[in-house]
């Protein structure tokens, strides 16, 4: 029980960063969607990534990363978002490459590591919304 609760810690530790640089990335792009779009846009305009995808991209970035790390921070669906959080990590890292801005690259390979473990040690997950519902539904 008490290595349990150590590595239910050990997740949540985990988790309240990604859930937090998620959450409150896509909230700052929120605030100005316009100056957010003119800058991804010109970033990316001598690329090959230009074009529908990107503007699909810069429409829907703030808005999932609001959601995953909302999900992220309070345990909700928990592997799912780390899957989701992990997947637009790797879409960004890839970005982040073809502008050739690699601290940023190095900096998110840090997030995408701990996403890895967390989504790893998700199973010891008390402390999370995930687990009180599991609870409330009697399968746990």
């Amino acid at each position: 029980m008490k290595s349990e609760l150590v590595d239910s810690f050990v997740t949540l530790l985990l988790r309240l960063p990604v859930g937090i640089v998620f959450l409150f990335a896509g909230l700052n792009k929120t605030r100005d969607l316009t100056k957010f779009s003119e800058g991804i846009r010109q970033q990316f305009r001598e690329t090959f990534l230009g074009g529908p995808l990107l503007e699909g991209f810069i429409f829907v970035l703030p808005w999932a990363e609001i959601l995953v790390g909302a999900c992220v921070l309070i345990g909700l669906l928990t592997r799912p978002a780390l899957v989701a959080a992990g997947l637009l990590v790797a879409v960004l890292i890839l970005g982040l490459a073809v502008v050739g801005n690699y601290p940023s690259v190095a900096q998110n390979t840090v997030y995408m590591f701990i996403i890895a473990f967390a989504l790893r040690t998700a199973e010891h997950n008390q402390f999370a919304v995930d687990h009180l519902l599991q609870r409330r539904l009697g399968n746990g």
